[in-house]
């Protein structure tokens, strides 16, 4: 790891979507396909982060 891909502040809490847009539209599109450098996500075991949607997303991508 050399730094930060991408970030997002937010006052108060975050939403499912929120946190879809972000990865969308911010840090997907600064990924690589495995096994690239910055080709792996890693993901807290929150609520938000656990979606068909977000799945299909890593998976287009390739991360």
């Amino acid at each position: 790891i050399s730094g930060l891909v991408a970030v997002h502040v937010q006052e108060g809490a975050i939403k499912q979507q929120d946190f879809e847009a972000f990865l969308e539209h911010d840090l997907l599109p600064m990924m690589n396909p495995w096994p690239a450098s910055n080709s792996v996500v890693v993901m807290e075991n929150a609520p938000i982060h656990h979606n068909d949607h977000i799945e299909d997303l890593c998976e287009a991508r390739g991360v």
